[in-house]
């Protein structure tokens, strides 16, 4: 349940659906994504510890 609610909760702070899906091990069905489709590693680490920021605050867990 934990991985559709951060999934969810990425999506509506603007996270792409594939970026999600990539994260979460998803192989995408796209030719482009599943060929061609090479993010920015270090950029979207960050990205995505920004939003984990809110997302612990949202549920009251404290950093580790």
């Amino acid at each position: 349940i934990f991985r559709k609610i951060w999934a969810t909760y990425m999506r509506l702070k603007g996270l792409d659906i594939e970026i999600i899906d990539l994260l979460q091990g998803r192989t995408p069905k796209n030719i482009f994504l599943k060929h061609y489709y090479k993010p920015d590693v270090k950029s979207l680490i960050e990205n995505v510890r920004e939003r984990l920021e809110g997302l612990r605050l949202e549920l009251g867990i404290s950093k580790p």
